[in-house]
């Protein structure tokens, strides 16, 4: 534990040294003595606790890119974690957990509660780039809404120290670059002022960030390069009221801290963007409990660090402009490069981390490896100015007398300097000042007999408690070179002591820490009775009142406070024996909030007339429960909902993927084709003449379609009706008869055959139902889509003829299993059909054609051949058919001449009538 506050006990008054020694061209204002209160609050609180949450809150607003144009905010908050990370590190045993929010008009939490360091610092590392590097200002909220980071802050920072167990350290870092604005983008006006209020009125926002222990840390970026009147201009009235909203003074903000005893706040400007990383930087060695140091000019090339031995260890922050060395030399002459990750140097300990340039350089040791000059050897075109911060590393500690603080005296108390145990040397110091205060009263702090700090808890009058609250903060000078240390903090209960002859009750402060109104928060009180080798032991009581005084309870709210101690309430116990007794409290109503009160409780000694009154501190804290069944219900509720939205966002996609496209330029054509296990040859024309002709091919009217109808072909498709990630496949079918399609593998099935979306890639075959012949050549209608973009078009026509002849192409075509495909499916068309209900999607059956009567057999000779965009008839293949025009199918989406209205013949074509098949 002493190690742990080691690390902590020393903090930093002002942080002027830092800031001012930003270059020329960087305005920075010191920071103030509230803001110094603040880190030092917060140092004292880790160094108790053990466990700090920190809320990084990190405006998103349009602003922004006024203040901020490079985002140089990222590599800062990089910088922070890189701090809080090393926190860990050097707290040995300190937990510190970190989350990341942005805001603007709405707050968003980024990354969840974690270390900064480990798997889940790179997690808050690679947010920090993908939401604040890569942002642009098209993308940005344009509104600055303090209510929400700091609220939101609060409750996530509640919700986290919740689920830890033991007390809690709590800071939220919040950095912005723009004056409060929920207007925009009209004028400031009424909604912003009525902002501003719920933020700053008292009980407000702002104060119930410093009810509950939050030290609101505001890191500002004003740019002085935004001119007054640009929309994103921020007025020197504005800066003071941030600087209020975090420190609570100057422009009123809330209850000041100071008069409250609240939670302290610190403001950190800067109005250069350039200087945003150092700023972060320095305010995480704030944190970890570093005073600032003088700022370091390179002009040399050799920069020397005086260290003193009550110096723990210091920091440097500094900015490499180019790759070339940066030495360190320790007092002895050994030598580590200051960019290497971690090593050790004359028993000290050096680590370093750093990114895009900027390194914190770390240096710990003992006075013995610390006390003397350290070198740091760089070009001045490689570092320019380093920062320095300085580590006290001891502990202020109170010395008590031996026996305690006896009730009914005046009790002197001393304050030492320790490290791990062991006071520090007063050699060590020109000056050490010590200011106290006793239950907040603050007491006079003189010189003792032997020259350390003391101070005197007066107990004389009658009555008081069992333990005694002091807070005690620090400031030192070293001896040589005079280096400012401090302020370090320290809050301790100190237990009083009964005088000889009474009982005694362990431990002398009671926390029955978090309960709701519907069950009783208790705990254990050990009553002790007086030693048996004392003079004169004998029985003594004790008695536990139940009339507690409250000092701070949630309005409204009735405590009750009970115990098993009997009816009296009073316990009696023999010499050198204890008891328990067990404390319970409940409250009349739900509410949120801490309480702290104490129990009366009367001590009776040995003798009759010994009986003293004192008492208990006690603390608790109220909580609204959660109603599991409902949460978990609404958990249930949105996990279904969200299911059921990505469902339907499948379901719709893969219904507008999966479709039919047909551009432009594709166009169709339907002919009359003999298919034979060598190949297809066009009816009526001579063998090796080409099967498709240019003017076979008439445009499509372009679409992206579920179903469309080409050629006397339906298109369709089928597929998943309730699991999205199944893919939709196109079918084919038609009511003149079965249809193959062109493939290795000819996809067939009945009167619907698969096919690919893009039709060009394969052709289709139409078989003619009446043919008797099942041996012989297959009569078919070949329907064959290509895409003319470029006006290709004789060249398209001739690769396909190409493919029809080879089998090869965009499909290598089996022909004997097209065939034989397209003879089983005539075979089955013939037999008895049952009614199929898988049917393809949205399909609009056409009405059985009315049959004409039959009549003579006809020469074919008397058939003229079909005509480009022909929709056919596959009876156009039976040599039984009167040669009268076909009736128009009125199946194609374009224009086709109705046959009817056909030149002489009923066909639409000219030219002789082709020699028809046998």
């Amino acid at each position: 534990m002493r190690r742990r506050i080691a690390a902590f006990a020393a903090f930093v008054a002002l942080v002027v040294a830092v800031l001012a020694a930003a270059p020329a061209s960087a305005a920075t204002e010191p920071l103030s003595p509230a803001g110094a209160e603040a880190f030092s609050q917060v140092a004292g609180c880790v160094a108790e606790n053990g466990r700090l949450l920190a809320a990084i809150v990190v405006d998103d607003s349009g602003s922004l890119q006024s203040h901020d144009p490079e985002n140089l905010r990222a590599s800062a908050v990089g910088a922070i974690l890189d701090s809080l990370g090393g926190l860990e590190v050097a707290g040995d045993g300190v937990e510190v957990e970190a989350n990341l929010a942005t805001f603007g008009k709405v707050y968003t939490e980024r990354v969840g509660w974690g270390s900064p360091s480990g798997a889940h610092g790179d997690a808050l590392r690679s947010a920090v780039g993908e939401y604040l590097r890569n942002r642009g200002g098209g993308q940005m909220e344009q509104q600055t809404d303090y209510r929400l980071a700091l609220s939101r802050a609060q409750q996530s920072i509640d919700e986290r120290a919740a689920a830890v167990p033991g007390p809690t350290c709590s800071v939220v870092l919040w950095f912005t670059d723009g004056a409060l604005d929920v207007d925009f983008p009209d004028p400031v006006g009424a909604a912003t002022e009525a902002a501003r209020a719920e933020v700053c009125t008292h009980g407000g926002i702002v104060d119930s960030l410093r009810e509950a222990g939050t030290h609101v840390i505001a890191m500002a970026l004003f740019n002085q390069q935004v001119p007054e009147g640009h929309q994103h201009f921020v007025s020197p009235k504005d800066h003071e009221r941030l600087q209020a909203v975090a420190e609570g003074t100057g422009s009123s903000c809330g209850t000041d801290p100071a008069v409250s005893g609240g939670a302290a706040g610190a403001y950190l400007m800067a109005s250069d963007p350039g200087q945003l990383r150092a700023l972060f930087s320095g305010a995480g060695a704030l944190i970890e409990g570093a005073t600032a140091g003088p700022s370091l000019d390179n002009t040399d090339g050799t920069l020397e660090i005086p260290v003193d031995s009550a110096v723990g260890g210091f920091r440097l922050i500094l900015e490499a402009l180019d790759e070339a060395p940066i030495s360190l030399a320790a007092p002895a002459g050994s030598t580590v490069d200051a960019r290497a990750s971690g090593g050790r140097i004359s028993g000290a300990t050096v680590t370093s981390s750093g990114s895009d340039g900027l390194y914190v350089v770390d240096v710990r040791g003992e006075p013995s490896a610390m006390a003397g000059t350290w070198v740091v050897e760089a070009a001045p075109t490689t570092v320019r100015v380093i920062d320095l911060f300085y580590f006290w590393g001891a502990v202020i500690e109170p010395r008590v007398p031996a026996e305690g603080l006896v009730l009914g005296q005046a009790n002197t108390v001393t304050v030492v300097a320790e490290r791990g145990g062991v006071p520090d040397d007063a050699a060590w110091y020109d000056d050490l000042i010590v200011g106290a205060s006793v239950g907040g009263t603050p007491v006079a702090v003189v010189p003792g007999p032997d020259g350390a700090p003391s101070f005197v808890v007066d107990l004389t009058g009658d009555g008081g408690r069992t333990s005694v609250r002091v807070d005690l903060t620090a400031t030192a000078v070293t001896a040589g070179h005079a280096i400012a240390l401090g302020p370090a903090s320290r809050t301790v209960e100190l237990p009083t002591t009964l005088p000889v002859g009474f009982p005694t009750v362990s431990p002398s402060a009671l926390d029955l820490g978090r309960f709701y109104h519907e069950e009783a928060a208790s705990g254990t009180l050990t009553v002790h009775g007086v030693p048996v080798d004392q003079v004169g032991a004998s029985d003594t009581r004790v008695c536990l009142g139940t009339g507690a005084v409250w000092d701070r309870t949630p309005e409204g709210v009735v405590l009750a406070v009970a115990t098993d101690a009997g009816a009296d309430g009073c316990v009696t116990v023999a010499p050198g024996a204890s008891r328990d007794v067990t404390v319970t409290l409940t409250a009349s109503e739900a509410a949120e909030g801490v309480i702290e009160g104490v129990i009366p409780v009367r001590f009776e000694g040995t003798e009759p007339d010994q009986v003293h009154e004192l008492g208990v501190p006690v603390a608790a804290s109220l909580f609204r429960p959660v109603d599991e069944s409902a949460r978990w219900g609404l958990v249930a509720l949105f996990t279904v909902l969200a299911l059921l939205v990505a469902w339907i966002v499948a379901m719709v996609g893969r219904a507008l993927t999966d479709r039919y496209r047909l551009g432009g330029d594709v166009r169709v054509a339907s002919v009359p084709v003999r298919l034979t296990a060598d190949g297809v040859q066009r009816v009526g024309a001579p063998a090796g003449d080409p099967v498709l002709r240019t003017d076979d091919f008439r445009n499509v009217s372009p679409r992206t379609a579920a179903t469309f109808d080409e050629g006397g072909i339906d298109f369709a498709r089928r597929g998943p009706r309730f699991w999205p990630y199944q893919q939709f496949t196109g079918v084919v079918s038609s009511p003149e008869g079965p249809v193959a399609v062109g493939s290795t593998e000819p996809m067939l099935d009945a009167r619907r055959a698969p096919t690919e979306f893009a039709v060009t890639r394969q052709p289709f075959f139409v078989a003619s139902p009446t043919q008797t012949d099942l041996e012989g050549p297959i009569d078919a209608w070949l329907v064959v889509f290509i895409d003319g973009q470029g006006g290709a078009i004789n060249a398209q026509v001739e690769e396909r003829n190409r493919d029809l002849r080879t089998g090869s192409g965009l499909e290598r075509i089996d022909w004997e299993s097209v065939a034989a495909a397209l003879r089983q499916a005539v075979s089955e068309a013939a037999a008895p059909q049952v009614e199929v209900r898988d049917a393809p999607t949205r399909v609009k059956r056409r009405k059985p054609r009315r049959e004409a009567a039959p009549e003579a057999p006809v020469p074919a000779a008397n058939l003229a051949p079909p005509t480009p965009g022909f929709t056919p008839s596959l009876d156009y293949f039976a040599a039984d058919r009167d040669p009268a025009p076909m009736p128009d199918q009125g199946r194609s989406s374009s224009s086709t001449t109705p046959l009817s209205e056909a030149a002489p013949g009923g066909h639409p074509s000219p030219g002789g009538p082709p020699d028809y098949f046998g």
